[in-house]
């Protein structure tokens, strides 16, 4: 199809027939160019899509991969259920923001999913409104594995559950500015010390989810980036933490 729902860095998202089931269905076609990424990052996508698909539990906030294809060597494939109604960030600006009866269920779907997630071993890395799909105004689907990790075990053996306490340190930068917690930042703008240390990426996972929240109620996001002296709201934020004080 060439309806068209959404861009990105690495590829596009289309509107597509799956001719499977009759009638046929419209799915979510998710393309991402072989040119632009490494085989690795395609491979990790879809490997953590069967990870969490291959579970003995379920969640029916976690976004479903229904097949992937390869198109010769241009371009990788990913076919989801299709979200009629867009992601939360659209939902919510089209509102000048949501109450928050209205926010609250769809909040409560975004963290049983991201904890679903966790239990299973599985960080996102990349939480914020536009990877959280609805299939209608009250319904939550958290999508895009692009940057997830999850702890390495043995075959056969079950995922640390990362939500439970267990950490999972990751060394590199992920996610979205406005989106990543302080400790994510630090890889790139931190001391030495910090950059080898890494960080414990669940509770980054839980920063996000902050964001998420503060910028469905209120309309804006709450800083520009979680870096010392780059952004006032930030420092802000460290003074009411260090002082007892709100705003």
């Amino acid at each position: 199809s060439d309806h068209l729902l959404g861009e990105g860095g690495y590829g596009a998202v289309y509107v597509a027939l799956d001719h499977s089931s009759q009638p046929a269905k419209r799915v979510a076609a998710k393309r991402l160019s072989l040119r632009d990424l490494r085989p690795d990052q395609v491979a990790r996508e879809v490997s953590t899509y069967h990870w969490v698909q291959s579970a003995s539990t379920s969640c029916e906030y976690v976004l479903r991969l229904l097949a992937d294809a390869v198109e010769k060597d241009e371009a990788h494939y990913l076919f989801f259920p299709l979200c009629e109604q867009g992601d939360v960030l659209d939902y919510s600006v089209s509102r000048g923001g949501l109450t928050e009866p209205e926010a609250r269920p769809l909040f409560a779907q975004m963290c049983t999913a991201v904890a679903y997630l966790h239990s299973l071993g599985v960080v996102h890395r990349d939480i914020k409104l536009e990877n959280f799909f609805l299939t209608d105004v009250s319904d939550v689907r958290l999508g895009d594995m692009g940057l997830a990790s999850f702890a390495p075990v043995a075959d056969g053996a079950a995922a640390a559950p990362v939500g439970a306490g267990a950490p999972l340190i990751c060394l590199d930068w992920a996610g979205s500015e406005s989106y990543a917690a302080p400790e994510v930042w630090a890889m790139t703008h931190g001391s030495a010390q910090a950059k080898a240390a890494g960080y414990d990426a669940p509770p980054a996972d839980v920063w996000s989810l902050g964001v998420c929240l503060f910028t469905m109620l209120a309309n804006f996001m709450p800083v520009d980036v979680a870096i010392p002296q780059a952004d006032w709201r930030y420092d802000l934020l460290l003074q009411c933490e260090r002082s007892g004080s709100s705003y």
